[in-house]
């Protein structure tokens, strides 16, 4: 029996669960709600598979240079405004999928056959779309091109190693939502639920996550959805899932940070987490907003992606 802790609609609920996952409590409450929601995404679902696969492990380039960290009317954590110079590097087009990281998780079972009990630190079957079939890791299918949840910061880290990637820095990861001229949203300064997923968006996913890049201005069974990639080419740096990097949280580290290349405190208690996510509401979304929780924690709004000092080898 667990605690959980989940910040739903604006307001902190606090729910003891049994046996039953967060995910599974707001899709039964979701379906009874808005049965027409299940259907729509169906569809939508249908209209993405005719689309052209992705290529979900590309990885686009961010040239070295300044650019501007920080909002200073956002939260405390977020200020002061400030210029920070990041070295050249390469970030995940797109958060890690489901499918990928199951393929991770067979992989490690493969290559450390007599490591297999640390996997139990990486992820939580209870919320996450991912399952032990046998011997064998295996997604649910409609959520296969999803963004992975119920990893926590020590799953996500693995992942990286494994392929020899590293988790971006909060500057990393900022700098890539966001460019070099302090825009609040990927696309700009004013938020667009056809760019977006987040709470009550309306988008036919909706109260579940979108599969990866799904806001890239197609039409998907009448709802047309704006091109929500960042100008270096992210998608869902914003909404979706949040997202863990690599840094320890300090609430005031904007303050006392080195301006190069900053990779976080040394120590913590938690570690950061950004972006916007499908729970969360809109003033939640921009692309400085800081979260943060304990490595060793899961939930089901939280996911990553990678990055790499040089260019991915093809």
């Amino acid at each position: 029996m667990k605690f959980f802790k989940l910040v739903f609609g604006g307001l902190l609920i606090t729910i003891l669960v049994a046996g039953i996952s967060f995910a599974q409590i707001e899709k039964e409450l979701q379906e009874m709600l808005y049965p027409e929601k299940t259907d729509s995404a169906q569809a939508a679902t249908d209209s993405l598979a005719k689309m052209p696969v992705k290529d979900f492990s590309e990885m686009v380039r961010v040239p070295g240079g300044n650019f501007i960290m920080g909002y200073d009317d956002g939260e405390f954590d977020e200020r002061p405004v400030r210029t920070v110079f990041l070295d050249e590097y390469w970030i995940d087009k797109y958060p890690v999928t489901n499918a990928q990281y199951a393929v991770f998780l067979n992989g490690y079972v493969k290559k450390f056959p007599n490591d297999t009990a640390k996997i139990s630190d990486f992820f939580d079957e209870n919320i996450s779309h991912i399952h032990r079939d046998g011997e064998q890791f295996v997604v649910d299918a409609k959520f296969s091109h999803h963004p992975v949840v119920g990893v926590t910061w020590f799953g996500a880290q693995a992942y990286a190693e494994f392929y020899l990637k590293k988790l971006p820095t909060e500057a990393q990861w900022e700098k890539a939502a966001r460019g070099t001229d302090g825009r609040i949203f990927p696309w700009g300064n004013e938020i667009d639920s056809s760019r977006a997923n987040y709470w009550a968006s309306g988008d036919p996913f909706e109260p579940e996550t979108t599969p990866v890049g799904f806001f890239n201005g197609e039409d998907y069974q009448g709802f047309q959805t704006s091109d929500a990639k960042s100008v270096y080419g992210c998608y869902d740096m914003v909404g979706n899932v949040r997202e863990w990097v690599a840094d320890w949280y300090q609430w005031d580290y904007y303050a006392t940070g080195k301006k190069i290349n900053p990779s976080g405190p040394e120590t913590g208690e938690k570690k950061v987490v950004r972006g916007g996510g499908y729970l969360f509401h809109a003033d939640q979304l921009r692309a400085t907003f800081r979260y943060a929780l304990e490595p060793d924690q899961a939930a089901s709004f939280i996911g990553f992606r990678c990055v790499r000092r040089t260019a991915p080898v093809k």
